[in-house]
């Protein structure tokens, strides 16, 4: 009988005896505890961008005109946090031209955003419009570490591989992957010696964990589509690429349609200067991690939750955090290994 990612298999013996066995598909449960965690790279926001979800971020933060985190915004190290809109408390070395509707911890602020904690006002904080605390002197916020190490990356990619390169027919002699013109096709487990590239209203349906060594690429003017099977339940998925990741055009990332389900889209790329993944013009997305480069979404561009060694949101571009991403569950997919969690003797 099956129930979800869960599996139980009765066998009855000749003697009148019977063994029952729990299996459960092999994942691994990655914490995205932010909407935005951020390396040394910083976290850059123009205007009317926001983030509703904590931040924490070990580099500088700059805002611009309305941008706003609506949550708490953590600041590591002697780093600054400029021109930025906070509905709950800021911490941060130095802390400049900013507006927070809740506490302040730092070292060092000027009076015009050391006034606004003393006396918050409308439209940009809510009632009830209480004075936040000022604390000056805080220790600077410690450094995080991003959360998933690379021997998880590096496992993910032996899963992919272990179901063999992606080979005509399926891929081009160039070992390119494409869905074109509204076409549907299903992938995954696959190494992908070549890119992936998705366009003009098609549709991808992943079944088992992808590793790309080329571009990947969602464009098109129809938009397009990048989803997990229906299968993967409440468990999420992964896409690795080794090059550079760009969605663009009202293409959408999703899970499998349960409220558990996410698609992470990871650029496992080490460029600190580049940006390794781009988001752009309206695109749907769900998680994006570059942990060694930077990713920049624009256009109005959304997402559930943004991982990366620096983060970019142009004009108007938002993330909303999704508390189910605190323990998400990543697979291989239906694909994917079992096992046994539990075992024992019962009535026949």
């Amino acid at each position: 009988t099956s129930a979800g990612a869960i599996k139980e298999i009765k066998s009855i013996g000749d003697a009148s005896r019977a063994v029952r066995a729990t299996l459960s598909t092999n994942s691994t449960e990655v914490s995205f505890y932010y909407g935005v965690q951020v390396g040394d790279g910083g976290l850059e926001m123009k205007n009317n961008a926001v983030i509703s979800g904590n931040v924490y971020s070990n580099g500088p933060v700059k805002g611009a005109n309305g941008a706003k985190v609506v949550g708490d915004l953590t600041v590591a190290g002697a780093k600054k946090a400029e021109e930025i809109i906070v509905s709950g408390t800021l911490r941060a070395n130095t802390i400049e031209k900013s507006k927070i509707c809740g506490d302040a911890y730092y070292q060092a602020t000027d009076s015009g955003s050391l006034n606004f904690v003393n006396s918050p006002s409308k439209p940009t904080c809510s009632d009830p419009l209480t004075p936040g605390t000022a604390n000056p002197g805080s220790a600077n916020p410690l450094a995080q570490n991003m959360p998933i190490p690379a021997a998880t990356i590096q496992a993910w990619k032996n899963d992919a591989a272990d179901s063999g390169n992606c080979v005509p027919p399926e891929c081009t002699s160039s070992g390119d992957f494409l869905v074109t013109n509204n076409q549907t096709r299903s992938l995954g487990p696959k190494k992908i010696t070549g890119k992936i590239k998705i366009d003009n209203g098609a549709t991808l349906i992943m079944t088992g964990t992808i590793w790309v060594l080329g571009d990947l690429e969602l464009s098109g003017s129809n938009g397009c589509n990048m989803k997990l099977a229906a299968s993967y339940g409440g468990l999420s998925g992964v896409v690795i690429g080794d090059s550079k990741i760009v969605i663009s055009n009202n293409c959408n990332v999703q899970g499998s349609g349960d409220p558990a389900s996410y698609l992470m889209l990871l650029a496992d790329k080490n460029s600190p200067s580049e940006e390794v993944m781009v988001v752009d013009n309206n695109s749907v997305g769900a998680v994006y991690y570059a942990s060694g480069g930077w990713i920049k979404f624009s256009n109005n561009a959304a997402a559930k939750e943004a991982t990366a060694y620096g983060i970019r949101l142009d004009n108007g571009a938002s993330i909303t955090y999704e508390s189910g991403l605190a323990d998400a569950q990543f697979s291989s997919g239906p694909s994917g290994g079992w096992d046994i969690t539990g075992w024992s003797e019962v009535i026949p």
